[in-house]
């Protein structure tokens, strides 16, 4: 039950973190998630799903721990901070 119950909650985590890439144009980034997220829904296999996880988070430069939102050319405070709380929060659930 425990690992049902983690597994939610890295779901949620990423379709929070998929919300705020689309709200701020991080198409890519959204796309790459959502690719992850559906291809753990049909297999079911959170080995894999755990793993391509940590590898987008941590892949070194250009990861999506290195992204940035922006909105008129100004990077965006709180939005920023959520994002990273949230990448933060989906790295601890992914260990």
């Amino acid at each position: 039950m425990e690992s049902n119950s983690k597994n939610e909650k890295i779901i949620k985590i990423l379709q929070d973190i998929i919300l705020l890439l689309e709200k701020y144009e991080e198409l890519s980034w959204s796309e790459q998630l959502i690719r992850i997220l559906k291809h753990y829904q049909t297999s079911h296999d959170i080995t894999i799903f755990i793993a391509e996880i940590k590898k987008t988070l941590t892949s070194g430069a250009g990861s999506l721990s290195d992204v940035v939102l922006y909105k008129d050319g100004r990077a965006l405070i709180t939005e920023n901070n959520k994002l990273q709380d949230l990448l933060n929060r989906l790295y601890e659930f992914s260990q």
